[in-house]
């Protein structure tokens, strides 16, 4: 999707620690196990840290 190659060890970590991911109070919902963390994208702090020049890596 992105035209670049993306190791899928580190993928989850990665998004996780940038700014504009914010984590929910929610879980999964409907699942026998143990159900995920519910995250959500932020528009506004990716704008702001875009305008600002932060290098934005994945």
């Amino acid at each position: 999707m992105l035209g670049i190659q993306i190791d899928n060890r580190n993928f989850r970590r990665k998004l996780i620690n940038k700014k504009y991911i914010i984590a929910l109070d929610e879980k999964q919902v409907g699942v026998s196990k143990r159900p995920a963390q519910l995250y959500m994208f932020s528009k506004d702090i990716y704008d702001k840290m875009f305008q600002k020049n932060y290098l934005i890596s994945i």
